[in-house]
């Protein structure tokens, strides 16, 4: 464990101080380029995938169901998961690449142990954290920042976060991440209904994507409140067009099912996990609420009370935060508040928040933001990098125990974090978010 936080705080620190030197390490003549960047970190990351299997729950549970999407068919694999009670809570967006994975297993007979298919497991989230990469240093030259894109593009395709996410661990959250991150850029262009669409891929992917609509609902706020030509129709549209894409999705799953079966697939993820954090090193993991049941209680309260009380106050907060910073800070504000102050909260839903404070930082070039996303890049690798290592023990821990001083005291810092960018949300200049065309 203290290799690891050693090897990946000094790529981080590594990482910011090629940031802080980015005018003359990434030139736009120079001889660094955006595909060299993308080639190393794609070797970095492929080593890595074939030396450590990853988190044996989550590695299980997309291998069985990689299988089961090849051998039943994309059409029947739910019926079939529900008929045979078979653990399947992930949406059918990633299960499209699951089929794929579950194919190229079949067709090459490779070994659910092998290395092989370690790195075939973690190859689409790797290559998504790479186009996310990309996307990052696009949107650096549209605004005429080709340095600064180039400077943070390599920080995300080399964020140890990230790496220990999709290389180690195994999780998928980049995949989900590429979506959301696109939605919001394409709706900071104003491309409204691509941004939609996107939106709804990621909300195919994986659940958290509801965890941000608050956000477009402060769009549609504004529109009107701006007496905006055609809002209407433009709303209409974009629900239309984010409609048929989550339809298109989901329909050929559908066979055999009933016609709700989509809506409680997404609602039996979403009150599942009835416990207060699991494994987010949050308020509650503070004190002592980690894996506790939702029905304990904190200072006489139930957990559930505080989650929900505390949940709808960061959400009417983000309103003016959407106000006073635009679309990526307040977005960025929103999940980390929830994941900080909410219940049931798993230590990966932080993760978007640290690709949103990146672009956020390349529009507005503000310190401020620059802060709070080295400090939550830093907190999130050692909750990722905690809960991982103690699931790779002999005897592996899933829950880290409720008085673990480590966890409390990098709970603390989190809130501390949480409350610098509070305090940079809700002062200084309006700043309206804007990526040009």
């Amino acid at each position: 464990m203290i290799t690891l936080i050693l090897c990946g705080s000094a790529l981080f620190f590594g990482l910011l101080l090629c940031w802080n030197y980015q005018d003359k390490l990434f030139r736009e003549k120079g001889n660094i380029k955006i595909w060299f960047v993308l080639a190393a970190a794609f070797v970095l990351r492929v080593v890595l995938a074939a030396r450590v299997r990853g988190y044996s729950v989550d590695i299980g549970c997309f291998t069985a169901w990689g299988d089961m999407a090849f051998s039943q068919g994309i059409p029947h694999m739910y019926a079939y998961a529900a008929q045979n009670n078979v653990f399947l809570d992930y949406p059918p967006g990633y299960m499209y690449i699951l089929y794929l994975v579950g194919l190229l297993r079949h067709v090459f007979s490779l070994s659910a142990d092998s290395s092989v298919f370690s790195v075939l497991l973690k190859l689409p989230a790797t290559l998504f954290e790479l186009g996310t990469a990309y996307l990052i240093w696009r949107i650096g030259c549209k605004q005429d920042k080709q340095a600064a894109g180039l400077a943070l593009a390599a920080v995300y395709a080399f964020h140890p976060t990230f790496i220990t996410t999709a290389s180690l661990w195994g999780q998928v959250d980049g995949v989900f991440i590429f979506f959301l991150l696109l939605a919001f850029c394409l709706l900071c262009e104003k491309r409204h209904m691509a941004s939609t669409a996107a939106y709804a891929a990621a909300l195919l992917v994986k659940p958290q994507a509801l965890v941000f609509f608050p956000i477009y609902l402060w769009y549609i706020i504004d529109l009107f409140v701006k007496k905006e030509k055609g809002a209407w129709l433009l709303v209409i549209k974009c629900v239309g067009i984010g409609a048929a894409v989550f339809v298109a999705g989901i329909l050929p799953f559908s066979a055999g099912q009933e016609w709700n079966w989509i809506w409680n697939l997404y609602m039996g993820t979403l009150s599942s996990y009835r416990y207060a954090t699991l494994n987010t090193f949050n308020l509650y993991a503070m004190f002592g609420g980690n894996f506790a049941a939702l029905e304990e209680h904190l200072l006489g309260i139930p957990y559930q009370v505080w989650g929900a009380v505390l949940m709808a106050a960061v959400v009417l907060a983000s309103a003016y935060a959407y106000r006073k910073r635009g679309i990526l800070t307040a977005a960025a504000f929103l999940n980390i508040g929830l994941c900080l102050l909410g219940t049931k909260m798993h230590e990966r839903y932080i993760l978007p928040s640290l690709a949103l404070l990146l672009v956020a930082y390349l529009l507005e070039n503000q310190a401020g933001i620059r802060h709070c996303f080295g400090i939550f890049s830093f907190t999130a690798f050692l909750n990722i990098g905690y809960v991982l290592f103690l699931a790779l023990q002999p005897q592996p821990v899933y829950h880290v125990p409720q008085d673990d001083v480590f966890m409390i005291t990098v709970s603390v810092l989190n809130l501390a974090a949480f409350a610098l960018l509070t305090y940079y949300c809700f002062g200084g200049k309006k700043f309206e978010t804007a990526i040009k065309k």
